[in-house]
């Protein structure tokens, strides 16, 4: 399903073959690297599961790719993109209660 929405969103004007071929590479490259490094995570512990750990992924990413794509300088923040988008890593990864 992911793998559809991915292709319908992103890939209109090609071949539907194509397009479904090149939204199931998105998702092995992009997607499949995030959701099994949280199951791992899950399976160790670490991290409670969602019920759907793909849509967790996607959620990941996009939140870096948009700290990383947004047009912010340091007339906004003192901080670098890198230091923002560490920062928003660590808020997805522990929430934002304060951890001793």
């Amino acid at each position: 399903a992911i793998i559809a929405i991915l292709a319908a969103m992103l890939l209109p004007a090609l071949a539907k073959a194509t397009s479904k071929r090149l939204g199931r590479d998105a998702y092995e490259a992009f997607l499949r690297p995030f959701e099994s490094a949280f199951v791992a995570a899950h399976k160790r512990g670490e991290i409670r599961m969602v019920s759907n750990p793909i849509s967790l992924a996607g959620a990941f990413l996009s939140i870096v790719q948009s700290a990383h794509a947004a047009p912010i300088s340091t007339e906004h923040t003192p901080l670098s993109k890198e230091t923002m988008i560490d920062e928003l890593i660590d808020v997805m990864l522990y929430g934002l209660s304060n951890h001793q």
